[in-house]
Order: structure tokens, then C-alpha cells, then sequence
């Protein structure tokens, strides 16, 4: 029998490895930003991983904290949003936010809740 909260923390892992890997693909986009089909890609790939966030969220069955549940909608928005108005007008500090939004949400994911509320 498989333990649920090892079932979470290897859901918790691939979340922070996608977040990764998309960060990652942001900043490789923009080390060469004339390659409009790179930045592209890479935008559009950043913009369903937080899609998906957004709708994992808003289905929310009451596991996850409201204070977490609502930080989380506040920032899909913002990266959705942010991801639609850099198709149109590349900005560089504008990626690097988005790119240390994902490496900050997935070194969250990692961190052991248990840890984070002993710290507090």
C-alpha cells in the first residue's frame, strides 16, 4: 500500500521539477532573444504549467489552505497574464520575474511543510 503523503510529496516534486525545467527554458529563451520561436515556445509552455496550477486550484476540494489556495490563484493570474503581454512586447527583467516566480514556487513545493511550520 502506497502512502498518501508519499503519493504528495512526489506530486509536490514533479510540480517543482516542471516549474524548474520551464524556468530554466524561460532563461535559455532569453539568453537569445532574437529567436522569437524559442521565446514562444518557452512562454507558451510556462503558461500552461500555471493554467494547469490555476485550474488545480480553483478546484481546490478544501485540502489545501484558503491562504495558500488564494496566493496561488493571485500568482497564476499574474504569470498568465504577464506570459500573454510578453508575446507582444519582450521584456528581459519581466522574464527574469518569471523565471524566479517559478524557482520560488518550486523550492516551496519542496520545502517540507512540517519544517516550515516548526520555523514559524
Amino acid at each position: 500500500m502506497v502512502d498518501v503523503s508519499e503519493e504528495l510529496t512526489n506530486a509536490r516534486e514533479k510540480d517543482a521539477f516542471a516549474l524548474t525545467k520551464a524556468a530554466v527554458f524561460l532563461d535559455k529563451a532569453k539568453q537569445d532573444l532574437d529567436n522569437e520561436d524559442l521565446m514562444a515556445e518557452a512562454l507558451n509552455n510556462n503558461f500552461t504549467i500555471w493554467a494547469t496550477i490555476r485550474e488545480t486550484v480553483k478546484s481546490n476540494d478544501g485540502s489545501m489552505p484558503s491562504e495558500i489556495s488564494e496566493n496561488l490563484m493571485k500568482i497564476s493570474d499574474f504569470v498568465i497574464k504577464t506570459c500573454i503581454v510578453l508575446r507582444d512586447t519582450m521584456n528581459e527583467s519581466t522574464i527574469d520575474t518569471l523565471i524566479n516566480v517559478n524557482f520560488n514556487i518550486a523550492e516551496g513545493l519542496l520545502t517540507n511543510p512540517e519544517q516550515t511550520a516548526q520555523a514559524s
